[in-house]
């Protein structure tokens, strides 16, 4: 594996600072709020709207649509898949959330119809709910948490991009964090392990993934910043706390304050 250069990770970060893309997000009730303001400290900005009879002119006005599968309903389902066909008319990039595939039926299935209706998809999930959507699970999620280490879900991430074409880049959670393509992957090994005790730190990875997608059409490059921003905010943000709660505080404010140094002294990512 080879180390790879940072300073992509600035430039990529300052230009979200500037130019505030809008991100729309149909996301769960328990993690509404913490997005919204994780979106906002990064410096874009958060749009949540999921009523059928506002989705195309939302989606006329956003930069990237981002999905989150958590609280599952059915009306609901018929928004996402509503909004997936304006954002792919518009060609935006389409962030995909499986949260919890694997644990039900409804989850796994409606996961893999919106990844299948998506142009432009890019999947963020941990290792079971990736293996779930390649139907290699050999057991279900426990819940919204997985039962397989992010290195395990290799093999499934894989597939599924070789057997969509509309899938561009596929984020595996974890210990280690992967991030692949087609034709690149990477690992990255920033964060700590405090980030699973707080609920909504996978859900603000996948929001601001949007972010950094919003505004290039390198998904690949993109998502590696994106995963490499907010593991390195965790890891800093530890380093300033005493528990989960003031860990909620620090995240927010090293979203936001992140400098250029830090990212030059923390980030650790290879390529694979």
């Amino acid at each position: 594996m080879k180390q790879v250069n940072t300073d992509t990770l600035w430039s990529h970060l300052n230009s979200i600072r500037e130019q505030g893309p809008l991100v729309h997000n149909i996301t769960n009730s328990v993690v509404t709020n913490f997005t919204a303001n994780a979106l906002l400290a990064t410096g874009a900005s958060p749009l949540m709207a999921h009523a059928p009879e506002e989705l195309e002119e939302i989606v006329s006005i956003s930069d990237c649509l981002v999905i989150n599968i958590g609280t599952l309903d059915a009306k609901q389902i018929l928004s996402m898949e509503k909004a997936i066909q304006f954002a792919n008319q518009k060609n935006n990039p389409i962030i995909i959330d499986p949260v919890g595939a694997g644990a039900s039926k409804l989850r796994t299935e409606t996961a893999i119809k919106l990844i299948q209706q998506s142009n432009n998809c890019i999947i963020k999930g941990n290792g079971s709910e990736i293996m779930s959507l390649a139907s290699l699970a050999m057991t279900p999620s426990k819940g919204v948490d997985s039962t397989a280490t992010s290195n395990e879900a290799l093999t499934a991430a894989q597939n599924l991009i070789h057997e969509n074409n509309n899938i561009k880049v596929i984020i595996i959670t974890g210990e280690t964090d992967y991030v692949i393509s087609n034709s690149q992957s990477s690992s990255h090994s920033n964060g700590h392990c405090i980030m699973s005790k707080v609920t909504g730190m996978g859900c603000s990875l996948a929001a601001i993934t949007g972010a950094f997608c919003s505004n290039t059409n390198d998904y690949f490059k993109a998502s590696q910043n994106a995963v490499n921003f907010v593991g390195l905010c965790g890891e800093l943000a530890n380093e300033k706390s005493n528990g989960p709660g003031s860990f909620t505080i620090s995240f927010f404010d090293q979203l936001h304050n992140l400098t250029d140094q830090e990212i030059n002294n923390n980030l650790r990512f290879n390529k694979c």
